[in-house]
This record gives structure tokens, C-alpha cells and sequence, in this order.
């Protein structure tokens, strides 16, 4: 929800540590429609941070890219629900 991720924000704007906080979104209707792919990529992301202390690039373009990467192995559909 919108919600929980502003009041995440909040807190870490509170206390001064932004460098600890990146926001990601996917354009896409639907209430969490990510593919199991876009997950992985994001957790890979957050993994590289905690491991090199730096956030890898994170723009739209690159996390796109690398969740299309994942297609051989079929993550990038969406489960049955």
C-alpha cells in the first residue's frame, strides 16, 4: 500500500537516513502485479546494498532489463490467482 511505503519514508526521513531508502514502482494496474521476476530483481537489489554498501543503478530501464533476463525460466507471468 501507498500508505505503509510514505510512513516507511517518514521514519527514515526522521531519522536522517535516506541513503538507506530507495522507491521503486511498476507501472502496471493492480494491486501488487509483480512478476515473480520484477521480485527477484528487487531482492537481488537490496542484497547488492547490504553486500557492497552501494545501491546498484536502479532506474526504470535497468530493472526492465534484468527482469526480461529471467524470461528463459518463465518469470516474467503473472500466477494464477
Amino acid at each position: 500500500m501507498v500508505e505503509d511505503e510514505r510512513a516507511y519514508k517518514d521514519v527514515v526521513d526522521e531519522e536522517h537516513d535516506r541513503q538507506f531508502l530507495r522507491e521503486v514502482f511498476v507501472h502496471r494496474a493492480g494491486h501488487c502485479e509483480f512478476t515473480p521476476a520484477e521480485t527477484v530483481v528487487a531482492f537481488e537489489s537490496l542484497v547488492s546494498r547490504l553486500d557492497k554498501g552501494n545501491w546498484p543503478g536502479l532506474a526504470p530501464a535497468v530493472l526492465n532489463e534484468k527482469s526480461r533476463a529471467f524470461w528463459d525460466r518463465k518469470f516474467n507471468v503473472f500466477a494464477d490467482k
